[in-house]
């Protein structure tokens, strides 16, 4: 009896975890048809760190992993915030320089805007 209400319970998390991948798709999907506005602006940087990556213990003090190493980059554009994670931009950028980077804003039908997103132009 135990067996097969594991079997059941494993056929059941599959089938949430299906759906819940066929939800985000189709809500992907969905902003995907909307109109975007894409606009080239100027992000300055306010702040930049490095954070060295530890080791650490995974699965009940099994495991030693080593955490990479982080550098991060604190951009803004007016009241827009963003971080972004790069070495190369870490080393190349000091702080007050401007960093070129696409502003991608989602539309809806009566121009209103959904969300957005930046994406670093190269």
């Amino acid at each position: 009896m135990k067996d097969i209400l594991l079997i059941l319970f494993i056929i059941l998390a599959f089938l949430y975890l299906l759906y819940l991948d066929l939800n985000l798709f189709v809500k992907n999907k969905k902003l995907n048809k909307n109109p975007k506005r894409v606009s080239i602006i100027n992000m300055e940087v306010i702040n930049k760190y490095y954070v060295k990556g530890n080791l650490g213990h995974i699965g009940g003090d099994k495991v030693l992993s080593k955490y990479p190493d982080s550098y991060i980059l604190e951009l803004r554009y007016g009241s827009l915030f963003n971080r972004i994670n790069d070495e190369n931009l870490f080393n190349s950028l000091n702080i007050g320089d401007y960093l070129e980077v696409y502003l991608i804003e989602i539309l809806d039908e009566n121009k209103g805007l959904i969300t957005y997103k930046f994406e670093i132009k190269q």
